[in-house]
Parts: structure tokens; sequence; C-alpha cells
């Protein structure tokens, strides 16, 4: 059995429509994109007024220089994933270590991974880069291998 609707319930429905439907016709046409387009008395008082300047602050020592001879790719070790049936072998991870007393710029990987989930990640000790990957082929193996950019 249905009920009638009530003279107030359907007024408060056509209320919320037209409420609902003007905020959004408001928002699609009246949308401030420069200055110009606000009342100038109301732009002055969002303004406000500026402080005074502050005092310059001290200056920096230079850090090291780099040439294009100080920066090096380094590689790290091949790693071979089985299809994603094979169990743990399916998850792999390759680290490029650079040598002693650079940092790592960058990283990045090169492989064959067909349909894998990376993670790439930078080790918080400065100076390696690694790679992580799932592979996710339920038929094709894969191999990949991380790259360091380093910089003595």
């Amino acid at each position: 059995m249905l009920k009638r609707l009530s003279p107030v319930t359907a007024i408060a429905c056509v209320a919320l429509f037209f409420s609902m439907t003007g905020a959004g016709f408001a928002a699609d046409h009246y949308i401030i994109t420069s200055t110009s387009q606000i009342k100038p008395s109301v732009l002055s008082k969002l303004k406000g007024k500026a402080g005074q300047a502050g005092t310059a602050g001290v200056v920096g020592a230079n850090g090291a220089s780099f040439t294009s001879a100080d920066i090096g790719t380094v590689e790290g070790s091949e790693v071979v994933l089985c299809t994603s049936g094979g169990g743990s072998c399916a998850v792999g991870t390759s680290t490029a270590v650079c040598p002693a007393g650079s940092v790592v710029l960058g990283g990045g990987w090169s492989g064959d991974v067909v349909e894998g989930t990376p993670a790439t990640s930078s080790s918080l000790a400065g100076n390696s880069w690694t790679v992580t990957f799932t592979n996710d082929s339920s038929d094709v193996a894969a191999h990949f291998t991380a790259y360091a950019q380093c910089a003595a």
C-alpha cells in the first residue's frame, strides 16, 4: 500500500532540489580567476597592511662542486624472478652500492619484468639504491638489475 506524499514533504523536496542545483550552477559559472573580478573595496580589505621587511639572513657556505667526471653509474646484481606460481622466487631485490665516500644522486632499474609490481627506494645509508620486484606473471620468468648514479 502506497501512502500519499504530504504537501510539506513535497515542498521540502523541491526546496532541497533548488538549493543543491543552485550551488552547482554558481560553482560552475561564477569562478573568480583574476583579482580584477573583485570589487576594489573588498579587495583592499582582503589585502591588509604589509609589515616591516625583515633583516637579511646569513649566507651559507658553498657546497661541493661536481664535474661529470665525478659522477658515475654503478650496477647492482642481476636478479632472476620465477613465475608467480613459483613461490618466494617470484620476489627479488637488487641493490647498487656506490663506492665509499660517495652519495647516490638517483637510481633506477633495467630488465624484462613484463607483469611486475615495482617498489623502489633509496637506502638511508646514502650510498645505495635498492629495487624490489614481484613478478605477477603466471607463465613468464623475468630478470632485472638496479642502477645507481653516484657522485664522489
